[in-house]
């Protein structure tokens, strides 16, 4: 192999590397005001289990009957993310990643990760997580209380979010 052949090919690993490096999203940025809004005495244990997903910033997929299984073993996480799509078939994504306090990074391609933090937790029945461009509201029931809807969606509006784009889910 001559010197050439080797230098190209260093120069080519040392580009894809690079340009790799700009899709993995910058774990400074976090949603504004966090350190205000993040559930206080948290244990992440207890956040283990199912979840409906009544609400979210996103939903590019229109699905319905969503759910999120946690499941937490020390610091580190599995996350299956189950709904149903227009057609009416079953849809299953799984995430893997660690835990940190309130902080869950996960990852759908391994090197590229996504921080959600529990910025609020009503005894473990009804959460909101916030990632630094979405926002979710979970219940382990299929609904939530309107007094603590509002409560929600007040809370997300001052830290920042356009409460006016969230999308509530069909839970059938």
């Amino acid at each position: 192999m001559s010197i050439f052949t080797y230098l190209r090919s260093s120069f080519i690993v040392l580009v894809s590397l690079f340009l790799l490096s700009g899709c993995a999203k910058n774990s400074d940025l976090v949603p504004q005001n966090i350190g205000e809004s993040l559930s206080e005495n948290f244990e992440m244990d207890k956040f283990s289990g199912t979840w409906y997903e009544l609400a979210v910033l996103k939903n590019d997929e229109n699905l319905t009957n969503r759910t999120i299984n946690f499941a937490i073993d020390k610091d580190k996480i599995r996350i299956v993310k189950s709904s149903i799509d227009m057609s009416g078939k079953p849809k299953k994504e799984s995430l893997r990643g660690k835990t940190e306090e309130n902080k869950i990074s996960y990852s759908k391609f391994g090197f590229v990760y996504d921080d959600a933090y529990v910025v609020r937790n009503d005894g473990y029945k009804y959460a909101m997580l916030y990632t630094y461009d979405e926002l979710f509201i979970l219940s382990r029931s299929t609904s939530i209380p309107e007094a603590l809807k509002v409560i929600y969606l007040s809370n997300a509006k001052k830290d920042g979010y356009d409460i006016d784009k969230i999308i509530w889910i069909n839970q059938e």
